[in-house]
């Protein structure tokens, strides 16, 4: 038996999900919405999907799904769940799921009163490598600090991303490198802040204390040449992440092993087959599992962020 989907989107990150979701045999979309209706019929032949609608409320009326993915972009994603959480379908939507806490709370309340059961796509919590290096650290304890750092490069961004985009880009994008604190390390305390903002041009650098009184630190400099990196600080180890799809773990003697990513992660956009997977099994019991988001731990994260994005 395959649990049927509905696609709401059919954008490139679309066809990227569509890839995995092919790949896996209890999954099925079985129809797509877009208000490009050209697009649409393009993408439902490339992909076999059997049935099309430019209307969403028409297609969640007359199809029985099982499951929603959700893929619209930035600027619209608000407007649409808006729409379907009254139909109490479990749903995927990819981040950001909202562009600021205020759309986040009017969201967790509709969710509340329709009782919509929903995850939130952050495809970098099922990194291969990143599991990996979660077990490593399970086993093997003292993980003591972290160092995130999460550049920008505003000046190319600028050209290529709508405006309304762009100065939410923190959300739209970096939250990522946020939500990586509370993955690795748990629950946020403290958050103390510098930043040195010109313009839209953000250079911050945050310090943390965590529940479990771990440390971290984040920087994000969007005027100078760099990409995003993790590194995790423990006794006798060193784990670096640089870029985030490479790993290795440094011990004391300067020996080093690589983290090596699954065949999935090699195919595919890196986490996107085991957060599918685990989608499956969201709809299935109906329960939320690590490493797993819902909205409402997005809003979270967003309240994490306003504290570090203070404008």
């Amino acid at each position: 038996m395959a649990y049927k989907l509905g696609l709401i989107g059919t954008g490139r990150i679309a066809e990227k999900h569509l890839a995995v979701i092919k790949k896996i045999k209890e999954l099925e979309v079985v129809a797509a919405s877009s208000r490009t209706k050209k697009k649409l019929k393009k993408f439902a032949k490339k992909f076999k999907i059997k049935k099309t609608y430019s209307d969403i409320d028409k297609m969640l009326k007359t199809e029985k799904l099982d499951g929603l993915i959700i893929l619209v972009s930035v600027l619209n994603v608000f407007s649409v769940l808006k729409k379907v959480i009254k139909y109490k379908i479990p749903f995927f939507v990819e981040k950001p799921a909202t562009l600021n806490i205020l759309q986040a709370n009017e969201i967790n309340l509709l969710i509340k009163k329709h009782k919509t059961k929903n995850v939130v796509g952050l495809n970098r919590r099922y990194y291969s490598i990143f599991l990996q290096a979660k077990q490593f650290i399970k086993k093997n304890g003292n993980a003591k600090a972290i160092l995130i750092e999460g550049h920008e490069k505003y000046n190319f961004l600028k050209k290529i991303i709508n405006k309304k985009i762009l100065n939410n880009w923190l959300v739209a994008n970096s939250v990522h490198n946020l939500d990586l604190f509370q993955y690795f390390f748990g629950k946020i305390k403290t958050i103390k802040v510098n930043t040195n903002n010109i313009g839209n041009i953000k250079n911050i650098s945050a310090s943390m204390k965590f529940k479990n009184k771990k440390v971290g630190t984040y920087l994000s400099n969007w005027d100078s040449p760099g990409r995003w990196s993790v590194k995790i600080f423990g006794s006798g180890y060193t784990i670096i992440f640089d870029p985030l799809e490479k790993g290795k773990i440094i011990f004391s003697n300067l020996k080093e092993k690589i983290i090596r990513p699954s065949k999935q992660d090699l195919k595919f956009k890196p986490g996107f087959y085991l957060q599918m997977k685990y989608f499956l099994k969201f709809i299935k019991s109906g329960k939320k599992m690590e490493p797993q988001q819902d909205i409402q731990d997005w809003t979270n994260t967003l309240k994490i962020l306003s504290k570090i994005d203070k404008k």
